[in-house]
């Protein structure tokens, strides 16, 4: 059958999973994972109690029929989330792929996002997701590089990239934010990391506060 598989991989034990809006749907040991499939056009989220992994598998053309390939791709959590992505395809040789972009994003936020600095079509299908206040929308892409991001820098949003080629395909997160107490929520106000520490905050040397981040320099 079609659709996509998806496996939820526990970090700790007694981790539990939850569709939101749904129910739970198991507790996991540390290093065990649970499995579920749903249809490709679904917008659900995942809740875990505790730190896990979530990847998705997209199955190949003897699934569904639908020119493609299996691949597999690492979901990053809210939490990672960005405000701008720099994203590309492949090649359009030796093979030419149909490209896609899902877009995941707080609910009343979507008018922000550009690609390559223009707003979305007016006809774009935002869908909710149950059970959180966030929604989605994939669109096609054309073979290249791309930047996109929201006109808010504090509004962070979930990115992934696809493809689909004869017996092909691909796909990947389009980038993580790899630090810790960052929020997909926004907020009015900064919190400035640096403030602690003799004003090096985080820092071993110094600290400089971003509005929503902050960056570490060194002594020359």
């Amino acid at each position: 059958t079609g659709g996509d598989m998806f496996r939820v991989v526990a970090v700790r034990d007694g981790t539990k999973v939850t569709l939101r809006g749904s129910f739970l749907v198991a507790t996991l040991s540390a290093g065990s994972f649970h499995e579920f499939s749903s249809i490709s056009s679904a917008y659900f989220a995942v809740e875990t109690s505790k730190p896990a992994l979530l990847v998705q598998f997209s199955k190949g053309s003897g699934a569904d029929g639908v020119v493609s390939d299996p691949f597999m791709m690492v979901i990053p959590p809210i939490e990672q989330y960005r405000f701008s992505y720099t994203v590309s395809t492949p090649a359009s040789h030796p093979v030419s792929f149909s490209s896609y972009v899902g877009i995941i994003v707080e609910s009343g936020q979507e008018s922000g996002i550009r690609v390559d600095g223009s707003p979305l079509s007016l006809s774009t299908i935002w869908n909710d997701i149950s059970g959180i206040k966030l929604k989605g929308t994939t669109l096609k892409i054309a073979t290249g590089a791309h930047a996109i991001h929201h006109v808010v820098p504090i509004v962070k949003f979930g990115l992934t990239v696809y493809g689909f080629a004869s017996y092909d395909s691909y796909g990947y997160p389009g980038g993580l934010q790899l630090q810790t107490g960052c929020s997909l929520i926004p907020s009015s106000s900064d919190i400035d990391e640096c403030a602690t520490n003799n004003g090096r905050g985080p820092c071993q040397h110094f600290c400089n506060n971003t509005f929503g981040s902050f960056q570490c320099s060194c002594r020359d």
